[in-house]
């Protein structure tokens, strides 16, 4: 990384510096042992994203490099896997309620 003055900056007119988007962030609440598959890929527990949310890059082939849609799959034993479609924007946040295992009588 090269640090310039302002003066430095204006003589040169115009600055082309390559952006890229930053993640989006997920979030999973409910049981901590829940796994959950991002587009088919285990990106880990709920437990973890609660301590600190998952960092997600924005998937190719959206409208914009910013934001896609996702496919999440929320996987808990004893309870039906449950899928969302999601929205991921670049810089943003996204929280998911996930399934609840089904208690024995």
């Amino acid at each position: 990384m090269r640090r310039i003055s302002a003066e430095e900056a204006a003589r040169q007119g115009e600055l082309r510096v390559p952006l890229e988007p930053r993640p989006a962030r997920l979030r999973v609440e409910g049981d901590p042992a829940t796994r959950v598959y991002l587009d088919g890929r285990l990106v880990g527990t709920a437990g973890e994203s609660q301590r600190a949310p998952f960092l997600v890059a924005v998937p190719a082939g959206g409208e914009s490099p910013y934001e896609a849609p996702a496919r999440i799959l929320l996987d808990l034993a004893g309870a039906p896997a449950r899928t969302l479609d999601v929205k991921l924007r670049a810089g943003g946040e996204v929280t998911v309620a996930a399934t609840q295992a089904q208690e024995s009588p």
